[in-house]
């Protein structure tokens, strides 16, 4: 009861941020460069087709100059390509007659014919940059304070977390409960509530956005950081059936590869989330972490453990079974698995031939739709009553007699009672 009061108090705050009023994206602060430092990039932002509005309110000193930058190859890519300040100051879009010199109090507006970045920066050819204060208030063409590419992930996000809330559940009914008795059933129940958590915080980041006009770094690291630890459970668990389940009765080098396989998945995409928290608010063009260099190298690897799992159920799992629905069990959930892993490859690298505007919202949706069928799938794969006869912990040593790899039988009520032949 406690746990279904939480969840309907999450869900509350959730709606509070989706009324809250809001205006626009917002960047503000203070600035204070170092004196070899003549560029100071403050933020990007998409704009649609139509008429949208860049205001600014700034003080400082008077040779600082704000500039805008667009997506084009003589505006932005210049300043990423060349060091000399003067070069890059005359790569700026104008916004008005007059060069923008501090201090500022000047709206603006932008009419669009066509998608692309704008990016917003404070320029001082001279020494260092110095702002004391500044507020860059940015609102789209269709009257949206979210940036073109981050439009429809609020929505996108709110309906597969209502989706997985929904399934989370369903683990307090009486039948519910039955998936947290067995190991096999166990990791489907802590990747489904891991993901519905990175589901929720990734869509409170994108609904304050929208409301409040400024990201929460904090929900966006935890949504990606619970969305990668999803991935490294439900990875796991296919991993170790392929293996044969029982770690203590594998060979050491299997145990070894099994380890270093999710492990190296695991490090890496952290690694990429703390990458991606720097240089995205830097000088990123993308904002889809799997569609970096880092990303498309996690993809890759994520190809090649596809395939160990294949050869390992082959060859590791399957021989020796005697059971025969055991046995097509098996191979049903190899298939389920390995398509699973290949669609997530493969949504992942679509995303590179997507305009980095709609990134976010083709990857995102494609990632998060085939997630929940898998999902969908494991639950009723591993649903007690078909895995209860079969499987006992991941961690009991199983059983082999004649050869045959049998495994030890699971029951709320013996827990660990052997099956013998």
């Amino acid at each position: 009861a406690l746990q279904i009061v939480a969840e309907m108090r999450q869900a509350a705050l959730v709606l509070i941020l989706f009324l809250a009023a809001g205006q626009a994206e917002i960047f503000s602060g203070d600035i204070q460069s170092l004196p070899e430092e003549h560029v100071v990039y403050v933020g990007k932002f998409c704009l649609g087709v139509g008429q949208s509005s860049i205001n600014i309110v700034a003080n400082g000193d008077s040779n600082v100059q704000f500039a805008l930058f667009d997506d084009q190859k003589t505006s932005w890519p210049t300043v990423e390509s060349t060091p000399n300040c003067t070069d890059q100051l005359a790569a700026r879009r104008p916004l008005g007659p007059a060069p923008l010199n501090l201090p500022l109090n000047t709206p603006g507006e932008a009419t669009e014919k066509y998608v692309r970045w704008w990016y917003f920066t404070f320029i001082n050819c001279g020494g260092p940059v110095t702002v004391s204060d500044y507020t860059l208030t940015l609102i789209n063409s269709n009257g949206s304070q979210l940036s073109y590419q981050q439009q429809g992930l609020p929505e996108l996000f709110c309906v597969f977390f209502v989706f997985l809330l929904v399934a989370s559940l369903g683990l307090f009914t009486p039948f519910g409960r039955k998936y947290l008795q067995y190991s096999m059933s166990s990791f489907f129940v802590t990747a489904l509530v891991l993901e519905m958590f990175s589901r929720m915080f990734l869509m409170t980041n994108y609904y304050t956005i929208k409301n409040s006009g400024r990201e929460v770094n904090v929900s966006l690291g935890l949504g990606y950081l619970l969305d990668l630890a999803s991935q490294c459970f439900l990875l796991g668990h296919a991993m170790l059936v392929a293996f044969g389940w029982h770690v203590r009765a594998m060979k050491l080098m299997h145990r070894l590869v099994l380890l270093v396989g999710v492990a190296v998945y695991l490090v890496v995409g952290f690694v990429l989330i703390l990458w991606g928290s720097t240089v995205q608010h830097s000088w990123w063009f993308v904002d889809t972490l799997l569609v970096t260099p880092l990303g498309t190298f996690l993809t890759v690897y994520r190809i090649v453990l596809a395939i160990l799992f294949v050869v390992a159920f082959n060859t590791i799992a399957l021989p020796g079974e005697s059971d025969a629905n055991k046995v097509l069990w098996m191979r049903k959930f190899m298939v389920i698995s390995f398509i699973w892993q290949v669609l997530y490859c493969l949504f992942s690298l679509i995303g590179h031939g997507v305009a980095s505007y709609d990134q976010g919202r083709v990857t995102w949706g494609l990632l998060c739709t085939v997630d929940f069928l898998y999902l969908l799938a494991l639950a009723f794969m591993v649903s007690p009553g078909r895995v209860g006869e079969w499987f006992g912990s991941w961690m009991d040593e199983g059983v082999k007699t004649s050869g045959l790899n049998q495994s030890f039988v699971e029951t709320p009520d013996t827990p660990q009672a052997n099956s013998e032949l």
